[in-house]
């Protein structure tokens, strides 16, 4: 498992990207998502999640007024396979931020945004490519 913070200064808005998350690190990720204020079940949903470890399997928690998205990505079954899963989740990321901001979807300003996110997440995602 690796982690992940990007920082979009422009947005105030920290992104951090779990890959690879094992059943193992079910606490991790709960500890995680309980400091972004999930609760009940959304909380439980996501660590039930984790704890199934299906290949291609991934979620994505904001919490809006603390400017924070988490990603979790379970193992990938190819490399393709995760690169579609990662966009996927990035592209939820990129919905939540320009929601906040009243950013049009399909707008160069949205489609900056999940370049940015894509282009640092590359650090860490190639390894899974």
């Amino acid at each position: 498992m690796r982690s992940q913070l990007i920082y979009l200064h422009s947005y105030d808005w920290t992104v951090q990207i779990f890959y690879n998350v094992p059943p193992s690190k079910v606490g991790t990720i709960r500890r995680h998502l309980q400091a972004l204020a999930c609760h009940s079940r959304p909380l439980e949903d996501a660590c039930l999640l984790v704890s199934q470890s299906e290949p291609d399997t991934a979620f994505t928690y904001t919490n809006i007024s603390l400017h924070r998205t988490l990603i979790v990505l379970c193992p990938s079954s190819s490399p393709s396979q995760f690169l579609n899963t990662l966009t996927h989740e990035l592209l939820h990321a990129t919905t939540h931020i320009s929601d906040y901001y009243n950013i049009p979807l399909g707008t160069e300003t949205s489609c900056y945004l999940i370049g940015s996110l894509a282009q640092a997440s590359y650090s860490i995602a190639r390894y899974y490519l």
